[in-house]
């Protein structure tokens, strides 16, 4: 299952909040009757939890590769994603050494990956965003991952980038599936987002259940709400 949340801020308080009142279709789903019946299940569900929220900046979308069911709530709303985007500039990195024939990062970019990922050290994040090509490498890998919700800052920084929730789980079907990268490249990147460090682990994975195996970027910013 591949889930991402983020603020979903929008510069009209009202805009896309059409769930609030109306929570039929927040879960999509193939054909099949049983599947069709917990996708509503589903719905109702999350829009009851939404509409208990203080608050109404809150972007949700969840794909399950097993069912086939899509849920989002407010999914194309985009913000910054500050620390998120550290998983997009490695595999962007992956990538760029993917396309030249290499398997893997160099020393020192596997240092800053390990820094980066599991300690969210901004850094080590720059010094890998450069070696990956800057904006131009990021922008080739987000391309072929079809991260369309995805937009880069102007100024060139890249914590400012924007993304929706359906952006960040564009990122994460890249990460498991032959899209893009290959198996031992998405399988490194993984590993890291499974071992973050505990004061870096917070948000959707507080949902899950014990046995489940999470791999997970959070982030955060100083953005007025």
């Amino acid at each position: 299952m591949t889930v991402a949340a983020i603020p979903a801020f929008a510069q009209d308080d009202h805009a896309d909040l059409t769930t609030r009142s109306n929570p039929v279709g927040v879960c999509n789903s193939p054909s099949d009757p049983a599947i069709q019946a917990l996708a509503a299940r589903l719905s109702q569900s999350m829009s009851a939890a939404y509409r208990t929220r203080r608050v109404n900046w809150i972007g949700v979308q969840v794909t399950d590769r097993a069912t086939g069911i899509s849920c989002g709530i407010s999914q194309h709303r985009r913000t910054e994603v500050a620390s998120v985007d550290k998983v997009a500039i490695v595999a962007s990195l992956l990538y760029k050494h993917q396309r030249a024939g290499q398997s893997r990062l160099r020393g020192a970019e596997r240092s800053w990956a390990r820094a980066a990922i599991m300690q969210s050290d901004n850094d080590a994040a720059g010094k890998l965003f450069h070696a990956a090509g800057g904006q131009p490498g990021l922008a080739r890998f987000e391309h072929a991952a079809r991260m369309i919700e995805t937009r880069l800052d102007p100024s060139g920084y890249w914590g400012d980038t924007r993304s929706s929730a359906v952006g960040q789980v564009s990122l994460m079907q890249a990460l498991t599936s032959d899209s893009v990268l290959h198996a031992p490249q998405r399988n490194y990147l993984l590993g890291l987002m499974r071992h973050v460090s505990g004061d870096q682990r917070w948000g959707i994975g507080a949902g899950a259940r014990g046995a489940s195996v999470i791999a997970i970027k959070d982030g955060w910013g100083t953005r007025p709400r």
